[in-house]
C-alpha cells in the first residue's frame, strides 16, 4: 500500500522512529489518562496520575509539532502509516488545545481525516 518508505532507507528509519515515539509515549500516556486508577494502588492517587499523564502527553505532542515540516503530512506530500496513527491519537486530544499549541498536528490530522478511506472511519469513531 506504500504507507511507509522503502525498508532499509533512512526515510524508513525516520518513519519508524516517529511511529514508535507515538506508540510508546503518546499512546501510553493516553492509557494513563483513561485508566489512571490502574496505575496506582491508592484510589485517591488516580487524579494525580491522570494530571501527570495529561502533561506528559501534551509535552510529546509539542515535540512532534516541532518535527513536522511544511506538510501536509509528517514526511511532506506522502501519506504514511505514521500520519494515520497520529490522526487517531489526535482524535483523543482537546481540539482547542491542539489548535492553539500544535496547529501543524491539527492540520495533519485534518488532512488525513479528509481522505475518503479515512472519513468513514473517522465518522464512526470520532463523530
Amino acid at each position: 500500500a506504500h504507507l511507509a518508505p522503502a525498508p532499509g532507507s533512512s526515510a524508513r528509519a525516520q518513519h519508524d522512529r516517529w511511529l514508535i515515539f507515538m506508540a510508546v509515549n503518546m499512546y501510553e500516556g493516553e492509557l494513563r489518562k483513561a485508566y489512571s486508577d490502574r496505575y496506582t494502588s491508592d484510589p485517591a492517587g488516580a487524579a494525580g496520575v491522570q494530571a501527570s499523564a495529561e502533561s506528559y502527553v501534551r509535552r510529546h505532542y509539542e515535540i512532534l509539532e516541532d518535527a513536522i515540516g511544511k506538510g501536509p503530512f509528517l514526511f511532506g506530500e506522502t501519506l504514511t502509516m505514521a500520519d494515520i496513527y497520529l490522526w487517531m491519537l489526535a482524535g483523543w486530544m482537546e481540539p482547542d488545545w491542539l489548535a492553539a499549541r500544535c496547529p501543524k498536528v491539527k492540520s495533519l490530522a485534518e488532512a488525513v481525516r479528509a481522505r475518503p478511506a479515512i472519513a468513514s472511519i473517522h465518522a464512526a469513531h470520532f463523530g
